[in-house]
């Protein structure tokens, strides 16, 4: 081989190597700020992985598991930089006619939590033909036909009008949607109150109090299991009209290992004084290290939202009362297997790990009656230790959930527009935030959550394409913000 032929087959090789050197380098940084990910489930994505788990799926037509059986499923994206939001587009066939479906983003991995985003709401898109509707944008507002002209606060022009003049609240629904309404008791009353009996709950929980002229006053003990590596440092939170307006951080005990050996309990008050009347939440951002052993609290109006993790400290004849329509319960522990009755019903909860499900007359509240603890329990409403300390400020949910004859609702808002159908085929397209989303080795844990999904019924969510367009600053709006 000549000289020249040397050269220039080095050169080449210098060329193919700078080149393959900046075609990565211009896929890691992606300097225009948007990319496009999809999944075709004809093969395994490495930027956009598969769903799982499998138990929960099935194939069909595909060579990747594209067939949801039960609920929720997951799948992560893998990319190089972070983005400020997404972009997901999906193509299916709701076989199961699953009355709802959202989709969402990973915001809160020790409290597994993920910010839901509409997909589909059946609900909503059937009222929609038949009920009276504001579209503006990408919100609506739904008015049963027979309130229509029956008096001046009900004749309402756009959804500012309603916002700013709105019906009594238990006529609304809501989706999506915050809609921050004063909520004030008639004729509440503080005075002393006997502390609830409240068992030991695990890891993370939401609670509302009410107050009007006196303080909060709020003792927690907590205990720390340590039966993990992680550092098991947590927060308490208080919020007012969902504006967070006080923080209190608890570090670990000190040992950091997973030797199972308990902590001292820590005994922490969290007062505050000279508070607005009003509804407050108060969360306990804590994983599942973290034992609340009791909260004593003087308040009349407290109940836990959504959901309790009743840590399995061997109480037994626990009573609860709840608002919701529906209630789940589960447990991992064999020796919590039992029956809950519900009202006059029964709960047979005669497997681990397993959820089962009941639904209750709306419009109404209902007593649960536990044998012993050990259970997770969880509702669309709220759950309390006493009747009377039953408080809900937050406007009833419009999903499958909602039986809108029997709970009186005349009114739904909602920020949601209806998936468009081709064919056979259904498109839905949702924008998330990514700002708050959680992100652990250039990954994002995303959920498709189907919750009257189940594998016993044997009904099919068939997804054919899974599209994620990220988009974030340029390369350009860096280097600008940079020298500015």
């Amino acid at each position: 081989m000549t000289i020249n032929k040397i050269i220039k087959f080095r050169i080449i090789l210098f060329l193919l190597f700078f080149m393959s050197v900046g075609f990565f380098f211009y896929k890691a940084i992606i300097p225009s700020g948007k990319i496009v990910y999809i999944n075709n489930f004809e093969k395994e994505n490495y930027f956009l992985g598969k769903l799982n788990p499998s138990e929960r799926l099935a194939i069909h037509n595909k060579k990747t598991e594209n067939i949801i059986i039960a609920n929720p499923v997951y799948f992560n994206l893998y990319a190089p930089r972070t983005f400020d939001k997404a972009i997901l587009k999906y193509r299916y066939k709701n076989a199961a006619k699953a009355p709802l479906i959202e989709t969402g983003v990973l915001v809160d991995k020790n409290a597994w939590r993920y910010n839901l985003k509409p997909v589909e709401n059946r609900l909503i898109d059937q009222l929609s033909l038949v009920w009276s509707k504001i579209i503006e944008v990408d919100e609506m507002l739904l008015i049963r036909p027979e309130t229509l002209g029956s008096n001046a606060s009900t004749s309402y022009s756009s959804i500012k009008d309603f916002i700013s003049n709105p019906p009594e609240l238990n006529k609304i629904a809501a989706y999506n949607y915050d809609l921050n309404l004063n909520y004030i008791l008639e004729d509440y009353q503080a005075s002393e109150f006997t502390a609830q009996n409240i068992p030991a709950l695990r890891g993370a929980y939401q609670f509302f109090v009410y107050l009007k002229n006196e303080d909060l006053n709020l003792n927690f003990v907590f205990y720390d299991l340590n039966k993990n590596k992680d550092s098991d440092d947590f927060d308490i939170r208080l919020y007012f009209n969902d504006e967070l307006i006080d923080f209190k951080h608890i570090l670990d005990d000190g040992n950091t290992g997973n030797n199972g050996k308990f902590s001292e309990e820590n005994i922490f008050q969290f007062k505050l004084a000279n508070l607005p009347e009003g509804a407050y939440k108060i969360e306990v951002k804590a994983n599942n290290d973290v034992i609340t052993k009791t909260i004593k609290s003087a308040h009349k109006k407290m109940a836990f939202i959504h959901k309790l993790e009743l840590f399995n400290a061997g109480k037994e004849d626990i009573k609860l009362y709840t608002d919701s329509n529906s209630i789940q319960a589960t447990t991992v522990f064999p020796e919590s297997l039992q029956i809950v009755k519900i009202n006059k019903n029964n709960l047979d909860i005669n497997e681990t790990y397993k959820q089962f499900e009941i639904l209750i007359d709306q419009g109404t509240s209902s007593e649960i009656l536990l044998q012993k603890d050990g259970l997770i329990l969880s509702g669309d409403g709220v759950f309390a230790f006493d009747p009377s300390s039953l408080i809900n400020p937050k406007i009833k949910k419009a999903d499958y959930n909602l039986d809108v004859d029997k709970s009186g609702i005349n009114y739904i808002i909602a920020k949601y527009k209806t998936p468009e159908k081709i064919g056979e085929w259904t498109i839905a397209k949702v924008e998330i935030d990514l700002a708050q989303a959680y992100r652990e080795n250039s990954k994002n844990s995303f959920i498709i959550s189907a919750p009257a999904l189940k594998q016993e019924d044997k009904k099919e969510l068939y997804f054919d394409l899974i599209e994620i367009e990220l988009r974030g600053r340029s390369l350009l709006d860096k280097i600008n913000n940079f020298w500015n």
